[in-house]
């Protein structure tokens, strides 16, 4: 750049040579000694003169000097002229193809900065929610950046998934650069939760807390009537979980409410009976009403019509209503023309009759007292039913021996109709065996509903007094042994197999006392009283208390009633 400067400056203002004929047209003035100007115009001489006189510009890298060698007039060659033209826009030309230049130099340097950090430089993603093995894969694989992972518990994202990154996505970093994630372990299984009130939730409450708070929750859904469905009925735990110490890990079970419990109904018009009666077998849950209904084209007994539809579900505890064929109808008799005896005598083909047996203060043994279905009622298949009830009279209160025998007989009272004849008990000390019934205020007699029997009961505490033996006067002899024995009190009222009746017959027979037992019909005596226990002993010939002489016969009335043989 020097040397062209230097070439240059040799054609600056002062060093620009104009041409020779320039110089030589140019007219010299002469001022002479008379002081008037003279115009000389130059000669040959004056021009050979001259031209030796012109020095040429220096070339570059020369000292600046040019010098030519000196010639005499006889040899000087005569140089061809020369115009030497000064342009004027040089500067402007030089100074655009400069600008140019460094332009295009800047442009290039722009590329190639671009060029080096597109190559070397990345564009950082958002990495959150993704795996962070993905991140290493992009890492060592896709010439991402280097990345390396904090691991911290979270409820929120699952293990190995990241949860935050230090580098902003978006932002561009190089790719020797290092990216740090925040890397979810997941939930903290050993941590100690509080668990919520789960009877107050539902099946979608408990599964949205189960699924945050990554519990390990078991629904067992059950059938409820009262609460709704999907709803909470119950929690429970295994036993190796502690409730107040509730762990992450730990199990609990839900139980969840299915509504009521429901059956699918099937078509059950045309059933017979015995379909029927095996339908109800193997839904016995099913709550069946039965209506019937009169035909003369359906036989008796078939299923005519159903409440519910076929093939609906039916909740558990709601009724299906079944409308069955009762054929022709049963025209319910007045049962008060029949007395108890008479009932065989009944023409009712179909009707089913219950027969109850009720102590009454007025009405007679063995009369009406009253019918569940009034008279001339048509009744159809199994409402063809009616209860009647008869007379028992009045209660009829025995001898009772012993304390046990006393509520067997006042709750066959209670039993048919007579609640309110009662009974107290007194105990005494007495030297009867413990339990022996030593008195009673009514006894062998009617009694009204109203009736309360007092009984006092021996507490068996005291020793039996000791009769001395009557004194035989001197040479006497001794009287002999008794001819007599004691009726017992514990006879009545117990069963004529009893340890207490057998014994008394043992003592009989030493003493030659003939004991007989009679069966009686209780509706055919005026002293009858129905007792719970068949063969049980209602009637003694001897009051309690008495002497029997040896060779006498007693009677002993047993309770029997072929109506209610074998209890109630």
């Amino acid at each position: 750049m020097s040397n062209k400067g230097d070439f240059l400056s040799g054609f600056s203002g002062g060093n620009t040579q104009k041409p020779l004929t320039e110089q030589n047209t140019t007219p010299v003035k002469d001022t002479n000694p008379n002081g008037t100007n003279k115009t000389n115009t130059p000669d040959n001489k004056n021009v050979s003169q001259q031209k030796d006189k012109i020095q040429t510009p220096p070339l570059p890298g020369s000292s600046g000097v040019a010098t030519r060698p000196a010639q005499n007039a006889s040899s000087v060659i005569k140089a061809p002229e020369h115009v030497v033209t000064r342009d004027e826009k040089f500067h402007k030309r030089a100074l655009i193809k400069y600008s140019v230049i460094g332009a295009s130099a800047v442009f290039l340097a722009i590329i190639a900065f671009f060029i080096f950090r597109a190559s070397d430089t990345i564009t950082v993603r958002n990495w959150v929610g993704e795996s962070f093995e993905d991140a290493q894969t992009w890492s060592l694989i896709g010439g991402g950046a280097n990345v390396e992972q904090n691991l911290e518990w979270n409820l929120e994202y699952a293990e190995g998934i990241i949860i935050s990154q230090n580098v902003e996505p978006g932002e561009r970093m190089s790719s020797r650069g290092l990216i740090t994630f925040t890397v979810s372990r997941g939930p903290n299984m050993d941590e100690v939760i509080e668990l919520p009130d789960f009877t107050t939730m539902t099946r979608q409450s408990v599964d949205t807390w189960r699924r945050a708070n990554h519990v390990p929750v078991t629904f067992r859904p059950q059938p409820h009537d009262e609460i709704p469905n999907h709803g909470v009925i119950d929690v429970d735990f295994p036993s190796t979980v502690d409730p107040n110490h509730f762990r992450r890990r730990d199990t609990v079970f839900v139980y969840v409410s299915e509504g009521p419990q429901t059956f699918q109904i099937g078509n059950l018009v045309n059933f017979t009976p015995q379909q029927l009666a095996n339908w109800r077998e193997q839904n016995p849950d099913v709550i069946l009403e039965i209506n019937y209904e009169a035909s003369e084209d359906i036989a008796r007994g078939v299923v005519m019509r159903q409440s519910v539809a076929a093939g609906t579900r039916l909740p558990v505890g709601e009724a299906l209503t079944l409308t069955i064929s009762g054929g022709n109808p049963v025209e319910v008799p007045n049962f008060a023309y029949f007395r108890r005896g008479q009932l065989d005598e009944v023409e009712a083909d179909g009707l089913k009759i219950e027969v109850q047996d009720r102590y009454h203060g007025t009405v007679p043994l063995g009369q009406f007292i009253y019918q569940s279905v009034e008279a001339g009622t048509e009744l159809f298949g199994e409402d063809a039913f009616v209860t009647v009830r008869y007379s028992l009279g009045r209660p009829w209160i025995p001898i009772i021996g012993m304390e046990n025998h006393i509520q067997e007989t006042f709750l066959g009272f209670a039993n048919r109709g007579a609640p309110n004849v009662r009974f107290t008990v007194e105990p005494v000390d007495h030297y009867e065996l413990r339990g022996t019934v030593l008195s009673q205020t009514h006894y062998n007699q009617f009694v009204g509903l109203d009736t309360v029997v007092h009984f006092k009961i021996s507490r068996g505490n005291l020793n039996p007094p000791v009769e001395a033996p009557p004194e035989v006067p001197p040479g006497d002899t001794p009287l002999p042994p008794p001819t007599t024995i004691t009726m017992p009190r514990t006879v009545t009222g117990a069963r004529e197999d009893s340890a207490a009746v057998e014994e008394f017959v043992t003592r009989a027979e030493i003493y030659n006392i003939e004991v007989a037992f009679d069966r009686v019909n209780n509706l055919s005596v005026p002293h009858n009283h129905v007792l719970r226990v068949i063969d049980a002993i209602t009637y003694q010939v001897i009051a309690p208390g008495s002497q029997i002489e040896s060779g006498r016969s007693i009677i002993i009335e047993v309770a029997y009633n072929p109506d209610f043989e074998g209890g109630e």
